[in-house]
């Protein structure tokens, strides 16, 4: 088909990033969290939610971090199945409290590079 893009992510390599995006986002400590970001994330990577617009790797874990310090015991979930085409990925997630109450829910969406993020876009539901 003319014009078609070839480029497509795998399904396979879509779920890695997103089960490597959720490992840092859960992850206890400032060590554990580096490694997964450096397997899900560019360096230079940014990162824009509704509360946050930060860019590299020391201010996406310094925001995760400040997170988990105003969550303790909160886990965050894959909601769904991920989707992709071309270069980009889309997830929904849950923040649940240690009980598995749903804290807050949205989705995210990811263009990525080279098996790794570029850049995020995260949406809160209402």
């Amino acid at each position: 088909m003319a014009g078609m893009h070839t480029d497509t992510l795998h399904l396979e390599t879509a779920q890695r990033i997103v089960d490597a995006y959720f490992a840092t986002w859960n992850a206890p400590d400032h060590e554990s969290r580096a490694q997964t970001l450096g397997e899900a994330w560019h360096d230079d990577a940014r990162s824009v939610d509704p509360l946050a617009d930060v860019a590299g790797h020391a201010a996406i874990a310094e925001m995760m971090a400040g997170v988990q310090a105003q969550m303790p015991d909160h886990r965050f979930e894959q909601r769904g199945a991920v989707h992709t085409h071309h270069d980009v990925v889309h997830w929904g997630w849950a923040m649940c409290a240690a009980d598995g109450a749903e804290v807050l829910t949205g989705i995210d969406t990811a263009v990525v590079r080279d098996g790794r993020i570029v850049s995020l876009y995260g949406f809160f539901d209402a």
